[in-house]
């Protein structure tokens, strides 16, 4: 086991700085045990205030890249380390971007100023909120494949009891006691593309939809159900492919106005496929939300716990804030 390492003071970083550490790293490659029980300083993480014990904060080391007190990053990874105003930690890769892009070039150093910048108008807790929410999304991967998985069933299903369905509507045709005209005009095969020739119901944009079944939606006297024109809703709402479908059924999983696809699919299609609406709307919306909630409510709980773990003080670092403060004293006398 290493001893705990000395507490070192705030050190601006330079190119000598660089230096060393690619040879801390070279010594570790070439001496495999070494230094395999250093870990981070849970004290010294990114957004956590420095501690007072490494020394005070001059203005002109404020926002300037510092060599990492954490003995972890100092030894073994290539990284500096930034304060601002308020000592919160950051930092940073000492690895030259885009080949160009030094940690002492300029423009790198403006941006630096700008990312760690104190915002009054950022919330204060938006990292560990950030943090959370990656976590949970790690954790409903498995609920999100899932998902996509009995959306795309229901889609084809969709599809196989659906396609074309929804262009079914109703035509205005002569009767037998119409003129010739008339009869000449309704053979072209323009007639039934014509919107005006649709039965519309008052107040609606949509032509009224209709089905050949006995429990469809039915035509009014002197208008046919004949498959034409577009799908409702400017062509949005349909099953006449995957896509379409798999976006019905999503608008249905997310209940966004779901009431509105129902009636289409009852009117054209029948009462009987209520059932298909009332499979899809209980396992979507019950069974998929119950398990979206109680994976984001576990990962929450985790997140938490690992929070307040993080908070507890490592007992080397104790060890050597004590010794530190005895040695201040032994000098002071």
């Amino acid at each position: 086991m290493m001893a705990s390492p000395e507490l070192k003071g705030l050190v601006p970083f330079s190119k000598k700085s660089l230096e060393l550490i690619k040879q801390h790293i070279a010594k570790k490659h070439n001496k495999e045990n070494e230094g395999d029980d250093l870990k981070p300083n849970p004290d010294l993480e990114v957004g956590k205030e420095l501690p007072l014990i490494y020394g005070s904060l001059s203005g002109a080391m404020v926002s300037e890249p510092l060599e990492d007190v954490d003995p972890y990053y100092y030894l073994s990874k290539k990284t500096f380390m930034v304060l601002n105003k308020n000592r919160t930690i950051f930092r940073f890769n000492a690895a030259s971007i885009f080949c160009t892009l030094s940690p002492f070039s300029t423009i790198r150093g403006t941006t630096i100023k700008v990312l760690i910048h104190p915002y009054p108008f950022l919330l204060a807790g938006l990292k560990s909120v950030v943090g959370i929410m990656i976590h949970c999304l790690k954790k409903l991967a498995g609920a999100i494949i899932l998902t996509i998985l009995f959306l795309s069933i229901f889609s084809l299903t969709g599809m196989g009891l659906f396609m074309g369905n929804l262009k079914h509507k109703c035509l205005w045709w002569p009767q037998g006691n119409e003129n010739e005209t008339l009869y000449n005009r309704t053979g072209s095969p323009y007639y039934i593309q014509e919107t005006e020739n649709f039965y519309y119901l008052e107040g609606e944009v949509d032509a009224l939809l209709c089905g050949n079944r006995t429990d469809a939606s039915q035509c009014p006297e002197g208008y046919v159900c004949v498959k034409a024109g577009k799908n409702p809703d400017h062509g949005s709402s349909n099953f006449d492919n995957f896509g379409w479908a798999f976006l019905a059924l999503f608008r249905l999983m997310t209940q966004d106005y779901p009431e509105a696809l129902y009636h289409q699919i009852l009117y054209s299609s029948g009462k009987i496929y209520m059932i298909f609406f009332v499979v899809v709307t209980f396992w979507f919306t019950f069974y998929i939300a119950s398990l979206f909630l109680g994976i984001i409510s576990m990962a929450y709980e985790e997140e938490k716990h690992t929070t307040s773990k993080k908070t507890e003080i490592d007992p080397k670092f104790q060890q050597t804030i004590k010794a530190l403060q005895e040695r201040n004293e032994a000098a002071e006398v």
